[in-house]
């Protein structure tokens, strides 16, 4: 991972820490520190199912609930913030080296606000998107071509290994492949009109 996006990635996710985390650092922890329901992240690793494009006239169904390999339409989702986005479409996106940012869709918004700002400052190309099967205990999860993290909030510090860990696989599977899709259903958010609309910093730095 370049140095500049590992710094950004680590201030962002510094700061959605400091602000989910309840536990004092000295004296008795607080009521937030361990309620006794408080639920780990899971890290799973299947062995890839082969990629294979099925056109519109065959279904596709998984094995898993949240599938992260498998087949999927020929045409990519474009890279961006959703309000749905079946995986048939972003499966796809995950083959050629995007990170998928899931939520369940009855998930708190303050869960949705920091999947949109992790993903916009530290993800050239993804796509988040709701997820009906998630799980009440787990309602985010992280997806990378044949690994998920399902997680209890997106501000969890396992966020930041994971990504490093699947940093790889983006940067062999993106490689030459335009981030551009042409699916852009309930698209809310386009990755790429951000990074058009974000200036450079060489003309912050001038203004």
């Amino acid at each position: 991972m370049p140095t500049g996006t590992v710094t950004v990635l680590v201030t962002v996710l510094a700061a959605l820490w400091v602000g989910s985390v309840r536990c004092r650092v000295a004296g008795s922890p607080g009521p937030g520190c361990d309620n006794g329901k408080r639920r780990p992240s899971v890290d799973t690793v299947y062995d890839p199912v082969p990629a294979r494009q099925i056109c519109m006239d065959e279904s596709i169904s998984y094995n898993h609930t949240i599938p992260n390999s498998g087949a999927y339409r020929p045409v990519r989702a474009e890279s961006g913030e959703y309000l749905y986005c079946p995986p048939q479409r972003w499966l796809n996106n995950l083959h050629h080296g995007a990170t998928v940012l899931l939520y369940h869709p009855c998930a708190p918004l303050r869960e949705r606000l920091l999947l949109s700002v992790l993903a916009r400052s530290c993800l050239p190309d993804h796509v988040v998107t709701s997820h009906p099967h998630l799980s009440e205990h787990t309602p985010v999860a992280f997806v990378s071509w044949g690994r998920t993290l399902e997680l209890a909030t997106a501000a969890s510090p396992d966020v930041y290994g994971w990504l490093e860990t699947t940093a790889s696989t983006r940067r062999t599977k993106g490689v030459g492949v335009s981030r551009s899709g042409k699916y852009n259903l309930l698209l809310t958010r386009s990755a790429e009109q951000h990074r058009q609309q974000r200036p450079h910093p060489e003309v912050r730095r001038l203004g």
